[in-house]
């Protein structure tokens, strides 16, 4: 989540601050870019509120704010600030797609999958290819159960960028869910590399090896998953 909204704020704090600007005005916007999630939410309401600013430029920190409460887990506030940036609709497409794609992960975690793959779907008109929106495109896609979908998905987003954070993982539970155990195996074999102390992970493949009848292989995952959650088989998503 964490490197996700720093992606997302990277690619918002866009706007320029001419020469001569205020004090106040340059520090709300260093503040709205790039500070603690408190000290962002004030700096970028600040600019919002303020006459003297562009549309765009209320655009990219409605952007901000949105990522800030992102970050913090207030999705309500997240998607109301990131809708009102897209209505705004910023002349510049890295930020319109952030935007979509900021709001569709927003959408997809408040359990709205529909709306998520909207979203999702818009930036990758705007920008085709982004491995991002393709692995949360393919999350709303399994949030709804639909795993063939979700599987191509997280397929090109793999091609796009070979190591992007939990995608071999999410792509596992869904080879799980279709019965495809093997490419499940070999798909938590590669998210353990990365994260070898995963316990969705390391439950997933155990679930995986019991189907194909390796005992020992899905008794220590499951094991291991267990002792890391000991609540991990009610709370086993992908």
């Amino acid at each position: 989540m964490l490197k996700r909204t720093m992606m997302l704020a990277a690619v918002l704090s866009l706007a320029p601050v001419e020469a001569g600007a205020a004090p106040q005005r340059e520090t709300n916007w260093t503040h709205c870019g790039a500070s603690r999630q408190d000290v962002r939410v004030e700096s970028c309401s600040a600019i919002i509120e303020s006459s003297e600013e562009t549309q765009a430029n209320v655009a990219l920190a409605l952007g901000l704010r949105g990522t800030a409460y992102l970050q913090a887990g207030d999705y309500d506030k997240a998607i109301a600030d990131l809708s009102a940036g897209i209505r705004l609709k910023p002349a510049d497409v890295d930020v319109l797609e952030s935007m979509f794609v900021g709001r569709g992960f927003a959408y997809f975690v408040s359990g709205d999958n529909d709306r998520a793959i909207a979203d999702e779907n818009e930036a990758l008109r705007i920008k085709p290819g982004n491995a991002a929106a393709l692995r949360d495109l393919a999350n709303a896609y399994s949030g709804k159960g639909d795993y063939t979908s979700a599987i191509a998905n997280y397929t090109q987003a793999l091609k796009v960028e070979p190591g992007l954070s939990d995608a071999a993982n999410n792509r596992g539970y869904a080879f799980l869910k279709l019965k495809r155990y093997d490419e499940a195996i070999a798909d938590y074999d590669t998210a353990l590399k990365e994260k070898p102390d995963n316990p969705q992970t390391l439950y997933g493949r155990g679930l995986a090896r019991r189907a194909r009848g390796d005992a020992a292989g899905a008794t220590a995952d499951l094991q291991a998953a267990e002792k890391l959650v000991p609540d991990i088989s009610k709370a086993f998503t992908q």
